[in-house]
């Protein structure tokens, strides 16, 4: 079990792409919103499985720019095989350095989020957020299962299926965190059909509608949903193209409609409507 320090966690701030960087924050601060650098104290801290890291680790950078000081801890588990974890679910249990008020746990097993509410109980968290990018890692009964265990110990939950469908669900420390990502939202000029200005308000947590929105500066209008979803689907998501039942498509095209919505809200246009449904847990 690996710990990030705070210096360490200050130090990928030096990592992140400095347009990126600026972007973001740029547009955040000028459209008058509040970011958590230094606005609230909420106390954030990761846990993400070693076993995923490819596709933890660009959440951790981009969070670790979003959140600044708010972020306190990073730790990677590597995990053992389910039957060892299974015969002692305590023994098992990640561990964090201090209480926080909301838990980001990513990437593990169905055997490892399961002991998920366990750590947010034990170390006092407010709230339990696992993104289900992959259905394979949270089948229905689990996803249950970890709602129920969280219901008990009045610890909020919510498991967004992708990550960047998550919005406010009626729990503060979960709606603090989807007001700076989640869900993305953009805002365009368009001139003659053209667009000449983009802005990321709100970027997917990858960070990558932070960096697909300098790339619609001086694209045709007509057409440009298909390209910005094509584009995040192709160069920056991470999603798993497996199908999840639960949502009717596979989590990578679940991203690509919500780049592709956010594009059209921008432009004043009707959501496109798609088979599949959006959903997650919350409770509190």
């Amino acid at each position: 079990m690996k710990h990030r320090e705070e210096a360490e966690i200050r130090s990928y701030n030096h990592h992140l792409n400095g347009v990126l960087y600026d972007h973001v924050f740029y547009d955040l601060l000028s459209q008058g919103r509040s970011s958590s650098r230094g606005q609230n104290e909420m106390r954030v801290s990761i846990i993400y499985s070693k076993e995923r890291a490819s596709w933890a680790e660009p959440i951790i950078l981009f969070l670790a720019g979003v959140l600044r000081d708010n972020l306190k801890e990073v730790v990677e588990v590597e995990e053992l095989p389910s039957h060892e974890v299974l015969d002692d679910l305590e023994g098992h249990l990640p561990r964090l350095s201090s209480n926080c008020d909301l838990l980001l746990y990513l990437g593990f097993s169905p055997e490892y989020n399961l002991m998920a509410p366990q750590i947010a109980n034990l170390y006092g968290c407010k709230a339990l957020v696992i993104p289900v990018d992959d259905p394979d890692l949270m089948p229905p009964a689990v996803e249950k299962e970890i709602s129920e265990k969280c219901s008990e110990s009045d610890v909020g939950f919510a498991s967004p299926r992708p990550f960047c469908s998550l919005e406010p669900v009626g729990i503060k420390e979960v709606d603090e965190l989807a007001e700076l990502v989640g869900k993305p939202k953009i805002i365009i000029r368009t001139e003659g059909g053209v667009v000449q200005e983009a802005k990321c308000l709100r970027s997917a947590p990858c960070g990558s509608t932070a960096k697909l929105t300098p790339l619609l500066r001086g694209k045709d209008v007509e057409g440009l949903d298909k390209y910005a979803g094509l584009r995040a689907h192709s160069l920056f998501c991470k999603a798993s193209m497996k199908r999840d039942p639960l949502l009717g498509e596979t989590s990578m095209h679940a991203a690509a409609y919500q780049v592709v919505n956010a594009v059209r809200e921008a432009l004043n246009l009707p959501p496109e409507r798609w088979k599949g449904k959006l959903r997650f847990w919350s409770t509190r």
